[in-house]
């Protein structure tokens, strides 16, 4: 069937056709009997033959004609013309783009055929390859030896990359047989740096003036069994056999022959433990902060060695700073561990050549200890992280738990999933607290909506072994109800602030009933989210999983009793001083020390202000809570989320 337009042939297609077929023979030279005999070149072989049009059903000419229609609007599509323009796509446009107001072109045979307005195509962007810089491969040189032995880190904008790129240009071509590692660059003619200090030349001397204080063996085991089973469970340090046999080696030479680095962690897990109370099991004649005192004392031996132990006694010293109530100077602390890790390259995933397999999943996982460290000491005074995302280019992958198992506390995948959700959190953070804080304090709903959906899928994701109601061993009950509550706690952190506003200036939402709803939807949120981490923590008590070495169980606690305060005047007055009468007795079944013993007080006397739980100085529930009460639930239009959403994940009914 001829296209619109187009004229039909003056001869009988059927004559003609049936004679070309019968003398157009081929015969395997390239050309056709009948072609050849005329002397014409056969154009049969010369391409494949296209599918012939009768196999085109129908619905498919009448939807390609529709979509040239489409996108060739008021144009004659007849053979010459669409020839035409097909030859003008092949061509290509000029360089000189049309004028506008030229709307038609002339083709062949009088036809006309619209231009379609084009913008001024662009120069394409000259872009510079990676393998054209030498600067951007790590392999050709990013690690230096320093004059203690140790491999630092040297970043892709130091001008040491470029003198040894420089050096190596000039040296192409000859053999350089003193380097067996190519990461690693020379270092300079007159010698390793830095120089060495006149105290360290002799390295024979014992690093601690007096002898070394240690416990006695049952109280060190002691102490270590209660790190391993309240703390790594959470914070990779150490793998079990790492520690214990250093332990053994300490006490069999009464520290003698031990690192300063190895000492200082060992006093920082000594300084959280002994601050539990006194047991006829634990003997020690050292305080937590006679402890953190001797591990203080060890900090310029530390980070004068500035290696992986030096990174990870930092870190214990700053976690026991934390406990013990020292925000500030644990947050210090944190960060001089953190540089140190960043001049070993662990966050680019960078080690020499000859290091073992199994010490490089130690960094990894050491590193991002790190990382979740940093977070969450930033946090507590919304201080800046050390470590940012978008500035240091981590590059570092998850631990590999084949090579190296993260131990019987700690459930495998744990560390990755924690990660993912910190990084989450710090992400939201950015787009809903501090960039907010720089332009006026605007807020997107958008942004809102998009962080909830982010976690939703967060929790979608994870791993049903990981799962709160999942049955896991005893030893991962710890480390599956931290990772769950810490979940509920980022989801609080980012509805909080529209139920604070909601409920000290009700009366000027009021005035805009479409934001009222939107701030009353977050609002729910939030509380909704609240009374999940209640029931986490209710079974974390059940299971005496509740821990106060660290200030993540009484924190959440507290900011629990915050968020159930606010919602006296959006639910109903029974249900929230049920809530808060468990908090209470979550918070006082804790052992008061270090931050519990702060943070308990506060709570009481918040309670008591707010005077939820005395009924009688209540004549009348609030006519708002009264009528919270009454409502079966409350829609949301954000990202999918509704009120059976915590249920359908959790698995039981609010």
């Amino acid at each position: 069937m001829p296209l619109k337009g187009e004229k039909p042939p003056q001869t009988r297609p059927g004559k003609e056709l049936g004679k070309a077929v019968m003398r157009c023979v081929p015969t395997g030279l390239g050309v056709c009997r009948y072609c050849a005999s005329i002397g014409q070149t056969c154009g049969i072989t010369a391409r494949p033959r296209k599918r012939p049009f009768y196999k085109v059903s129908e619905e498919e000419y009448e939807s390609c004609m529709y979509l040239l229609r489409h996108f060739v609007p008021g144009t004659e599509l007849d053979l010459p013309t669409m020839r035409a323009m097909i030859a003008e796509i092949e061509k290509g446009r000029s360089e000189e783009p049309p004028d506008d107001n030229a709307a038609v072109n002339d083709r062949p045979g009088g036809r006309v055929v619209p231009i379609l307005p084009r913008p001024p195509a662009a120069p394409a962007p000259e872009l510079i390859e990676a393998d054209e810089s030498s600067l951007l491969k790590e392999e050709q040189g990013c690690m230096l030896v320093d004059s203690l032995g140790k491999y630092r880190y040297v970043g892709v904008d130091s001008s040491v990359r470029f003198n040894h790129a420089t050096h190596a240009a000039q040296s192409r071509g000859e053999q350089i047989t003193q380097r067996s590692d190519p990461k690693v660059i020379p270092p300079l003619r007159s010698g390793h740096l830095p120089p060495t200090f006149p105290e360290s030349v002799a390295s024979s001397r014992p690093f601690y003036n007096e002898r070394i204080y240690l416990p006695d063996r049952d109280v060190c085991i002691q102490y270590i069994s209660l790190f391993l089973q309240e703390l790594q469970c959470v914070y990779w340090f150490f793998s079990h056999e790492q520690i214990y046999s250093a332990l053994d080696r300490t006490l069999e030479d009464a520290g003698t022959t031990a690192s300063p680095q190895w000492i200082c962690s060992l006093y920082s897990i000594f300084a959280i433990c002994s601050s539990k109370q006194p047991s006829p099991l634990i003997r020690d004649a050292k305080s937590s902060t006679e402890y953190i005192t001797m591990a203080k004392s060890l900090i310029p031996q530390v980070c004068d060695e500035a290696d992986d132990e030096s990174v990870r006694a930092l870190a214990l010293l700053s976690l026991a700073l934390h406990s013990t109530c020292y925000t500030v100077s644990a947050y210090s602390m944190l960060g001089t561990a953190t540089r140190i890790a960043i001049t070993l390259g662990m966050h680019r995933n960078v080690s020499p050549r000859g290091r073992d397999s199994v010490e490089r999943e130690k960094s990894r996982r050491l590193w991002w200890t790190i990382y979740l460290l940093d977070q969450e000491l930033a946090i507590r005074l919304g201080y800046p992280c050390a470590i940012v995302d978008e500035v240091t280019y981590i590059q570092t992958p998850s631990a590999s738990e084949e090579i190296l198992d993260p131990g019987s506390n700690m459930p495998l995948g744990y560390q990755a999933s924690c990660v993912s959700l910190i990084k989450l959190k710090k992400q939201i953070s950015q787009s809903l607290y501090f960039i907010p804080a720089q332009n006026g304090g605007k807020v997107s709903f958008h942004e809102v909506s998009r962080g909830i959906t982010m976690l939703r899928d967060w929790l979608i994701a994870i791993p049903s072994y990981l799962r709160w109601d999942s049955s896991v061993p005893p030893s991962h009950r710890r480390a599956v109800f931290v990772l769950h509550l810490r979940y509920w706690m980022t989801l609080i952190h980012v509805t909080r602030p529209f139920l604070l506003y909601s409920v000290l200036h009700a009366s000027t939402l009021s005035l805009n009933p479409q934001k009222q709803k939107r701030y009353d939807e977050l609002s729910h949120t939030c509380i909704e989210a609240s009374e999940n981490a209640i029931v986490i923590v209710k079974r974390m008590m059940e299971c005496n999983c509740l821990s106060s070495l660290l200030l993540f169980d009484s924190g959440c606690i507290q900011e629990l009793v915050h968020i159930l305060v606010l919602a006296i005047h959006k639910r109903n007055l029974a249900y929230c001083r049920e809530k808060l009468a468990f908090c209470v007795q979550a918070i006082g079944s804790m052992e008061r020390i270090g931050w519990c013993e702060k943070i308990f007080p506060e709570i009481m006397a918040l309670v008591d202000e707010s005077a939820a739980l005395i009924q009688e100085q209540f004549g009348s529930e609030p006519a708002e809570a009264q009528a919270q009460a009454q409502q079966t639930g409350m829609e949301s239009n954000h990202a999918d989320l509704n009120e059976t959403f915590f249920d359908q994940f959790l698995g039981y009914q609010l």
